[in-house]
């Protein structure tokens, strides 16, 4: 223990004297230790966290699945489905089912627009979560609709709006201008399934949200349900349970139920599976970055060494034993360490803070990570880890048995082996960098794919707000009063080119979906019934959106309730019903017997997602006034003042009902950002940690063709004196520079190969072995290195022979 203190004492005193070799180690060490530990926080609360409620690993996401084309799709299931569901099933010890939605809380003037979830009995048994104050909901609540107007409201909305009162239980709230009776707070934290619920409400109050029949509908698919295992089920069993009843409902019910199951995904997949995939290519990316700067603080402590080494044969030769030189190495390295990781670790907290404002707000609801101890110990483990690699190859180089020769030997002898070293671990640092830059490329190439892909609309100028009208105040008529009376007021608004009301919005709000199929007497048509997502427009939404009508024409003030029921459908839509053509005229078949004929084409539009294949579930469209909607999003294209456009569409709301309150205030353009922000976050900090590997392999290119020139001046004098020019020598010492390049180029790209699997399910149109990537990435590495070698290659070119062989 007293020759490691003394061992510590004089590696201070030693990096004391040399505070810029010491500087530039530290940076290097807490950039990669601070980098990781972020990084790690991040994957430790989203992968290795239980989810916040007991028993995690009992609690299960039920869904439906639709088999089509040989493919099983996750969906939303119907109230019926469930309740034979809970009915039959067996491995359960609770099943609750939800469905997301906002409510208008308060009165006119303060109301505000809340997340809110209605939720069937069962829900928070399944959830495992008890109320701080009250109850939930009793069973007699859940079995009549519209009968018991009774609320649970999160810690937060207790706190924020009703001010923490102990007196709360009893209170009212004006939900949707329906007054609710408060009978629980749910505990701090606690914000359900979907973790940003502020309030649940009975699944039989589903007139809130729309009309109550659609709970016995068995083809009004929206809801969700969590489910806890009972003692002693398994998932497997569960599931074949689940399969079962499937199988019956199907046999029952074939118009609905056909070619649906059932499936089972474990709690904490359903809310992070979608997410591991990134998180583990970051975390690998930041890793190699470790890497990097363990190899190049190494190189920077061999070169060191080197300066070192008549030090440490003094000391041999006065009997300092190996073990006891490598003591002292190590001492120096382990201290550098702990300082880099203790400066990493304050790093890391700016960096979570940086990761924090990044992360998408669905993300960071459920996502709840930071500086804890998992991520400190992660953290002395880096260091301890980063302490021990940078250490290892001087310490061992630096106890040799041939260190007493040191005394006798010239610099450039003594110093070969070093360089060659050197060389290796250069080679190390340019294989990492091109794994990083690769993964880089892919990421980026990808990226500027999907920011080119044809949304099928121009999101440029477009403002978009959305208005839930209460079901039991606009029942249909009214719902179709309005919607009329609305549009003729925006109808008005001078600061908008087009301005339509919507069922939804490309990239919002979803859209519901349904099967149509071609009546038989259309000749040409494919005999089939095609799954299509349904859109309720008024005539201006194309206008609004530019979306290019193909064939045909949109609509028109003639398309009203009581007309031929008339639809525009996509181009997707039409090549899969008609493949030679010829829609325009055809009729529809919606079900429940109802036809509609195709008056018009449009181009595609990428409602749901970016990435999606439009032919796979096509668009159709029908007249707002044939089919009224309960949740209305206004869309205006504009070149006016954002606040101005957004405070006149307001006052056009307001003069017809003052109590609604819109929300969901968006730009489109802000739409298809969030929409891209995965694929930019991917982008940014995986080529931000190619961009650090990249340096610190040119970083340490230019400091071995540096240290190169240094211990081989008298060798280029004698070439000199023999008559070789400069070229010749900047040719000789380039060769020598590059070829741990050529080296790393050579073994990086396998490597990168082999690896490219990890970001396969991040690319979009682009193959993870893309030959153009890999070749680009290969000549700006060599491009970069041949410049990192330059500068002091051509400082090699210009030693005096006279001077360089008289110090000799």
């Amino acid at each position: 223990m007293s020759h490691l203190v003394s061992d510590l004492r004089f590696a201070a005193r030693m990096l004391l004297k040399q505070r810029g070799f010491t500087a530039v180690i530290l940076l290097l060490l807490a950039l990669g230790i601070g980098a990781n530990s972020a990084l790690f926080s991040v994957v430790y609360a989203a992968l290795l966290s239980p989810l916040p409620f007991p028993q995690p690993e009992r609690l299960v996401l039920l869904s439906e699945t639709l088999r089509r084309n040989g493919d099983v799709e996750p969906r939303p299931f119907s109230y019926p489905d469930f309740r034979d569901w809970k009915a039959q099933a067996r491995t359960f010890a609770a099943m609750g089912a939800f469905g997301r939605t906002t409510l208008t809380l308060g009165k006119e003037g303060e109301a505000e627009r809340v997340e809110a979830e209605l939720v069937s009995d069962g829900y928070f048994e399944a959830l495992g979560t008890t109320p701080l104050m009250g109850r939930t909901f009793q069973p007699e609540e859940n079995s009549t609709p519209d009968a018991h107007a009774v609320a649970v409201v999160s810690h937060r909305l207790w706190k924020r709006k009703l001010s923490g009162a102990r007196d709360v239980l009893g209170r009212s709230l004006l939900l949707n201008g329906r007054t609710f009776t408060i009978v629980g707070v749910m505990p701090e934290g606690f914000g359900g399934w979907e973790a940003q619920s502020q309030l649940w409400v009975p699944m039989m109050m589903v007139s809130l949200d729309q009309g109550a029949a659609v709970l016995d509908e068995r083809g009004e698919r929206w809801h969700s349900a969590v489910a806890r295992l009972a003692p002693g089920a398994t998932q497997k069993g569960a599931q074949e349970e689940l399969d079962a009843i499937a199988t019956r409902l199907a046999e029952m019910y074939p118009n609905t139920n056909a070619q649906r199951g059932a499936r089972l995904t474990p709690a904490h997949e359903a809310v992070f599976g979608a997410l591991r995939p990134a998180l583990l290519m970051l975390w690998g990316a930041v890793g190699f970055v470790l890497l990097s700067v363990c190899v190049n603080v190494a190189n920077l402590l061999l070169a060191r060494a080197v300066m070192r080494q008549k030090e440490m044969a003094v000391r041999v030769a006065l009997g300092a034993s190996r073990t006891r030189l490598i003591q002292q190495v190590m001492a120096e390295s382990l201290l550098l360490s702990v300082m880099g990781g203790a400066l990493g670790l304050l790093l890391s907290v700016w960096i979570i803070d940086l990761l924090r404002l990044l992360m998408p707000e669905d993300f960071s609801a459920r996502l709840h990570f930071g500086l804890d101890a998992p991520v400190i110990l992660f953290n002395v483990g880096c260091t301890l880890g980063a302490g021990v690699l940078v250490a290892l190859m001087p310490a061992l180089k630096l106890s040799q048995p041939s260190m007493l020769t040191a005394l006798k030997e010239r610099a450039a002898q003594s110093a070969a082996g070093k360089g060659r070293v050197r060389a290796i671990l250069v080679a190390t640092n340019v294989a990492l960098a091109v794994v990083l830059l690769v993964g880089a490329g892919l990421m980026a190439r990808s990226f500027q794919r999907l920011n080119a892909v044809d949304a099928g609309f121009v999101p440029d100028g477009v403002l978009t707000l959305m208005v839930d009208l209460p079901a039991e105040r606009y029942p249909p008529d009214a719902l179709a009063s309005f919607q009329k009376r609305l549009q003729e007021r925006l109808d008005t608004l001078s600061l908008f080119q087009a301005i339509s009301l919507a069922s939804d919005v490309p990239l919002g709000s979803s859209s519901s979906a349904g099967l149509v199929g071609v009546t038989p007497e259309a000749e040409g048509s494919v005999e089939e019934r095609i799954r299509t997502y349904r859109h309720a427009v008024n005539p201006g939404f194309f206008s609004a959106l530019k979306v290019p009508l193909k064939r045909g024409r949109v609509f028109s003030s003639t398309d009203i309730a009581g007309a031929q029921r008339t639809v525009v459908i996509s181009e997707a839509l039409e090549r899969r019903m008609w493949p030679r053509g010829g829609a325009l005229g055809r009729q529809l078949n919606l079900g429940k017997g109802i036809q509609a004929e195709v008056v018009g084409v449009v181009g595609n539009v990428r409602f749901r997602d970016l990435t999606g294949e439009p032919a796979k579930d096509p668009d159709i469209y029908f007249p707002l006034a044939q089919a009224p909607r309960k949740q209305l999003a206004v869309l205006g294209r504009t070149s006016a003042d954002r606040t101005l456009a957004l405070g006149a569409i307001r006052s056009a709301i307001r003069e017809i009902d003052p109590s609604l309150v819109p929300d969901n205030v968006m730009d489109l353009e802000s739409y298809v950002a969030a929409e891209l922000l995965p694929a930019r976050l991917n982008v940014l900090l995986l080529g931000t940690f190619a961009m650090m590997a990249l340096v610190l392999a040119s970083i340490g290119l230019y400091g071995l063709i540096a240290y190169v020139v240094g211990q081989r001046k008298q060798e280029i004098a004698i070439r000199m004196a023999l008559g070789a020019t400069a070229p010749d020598i900047l040719r000789l010492i380039l060769r020598q520079g590059m070829a741990p390049v050529v080296a790393g180029v050579a073994v990086g790209i396998p490597l990168a190969l082999a690896l490219s699997r990890l970001v396969a399910s991040q690319l979009f149109g682009l193959s993870p072995t893309d030959p153009t990537t890999y070749l680009s990435i290969a000549a700006l590495l060599l491009t970069i290195a041949a410049m990192s070698c330059y500068l002091p290659a051509r400082r090699g070119t210009r030693v005096d022979p006279i001077i360089a062989l008289r110090a000799e």
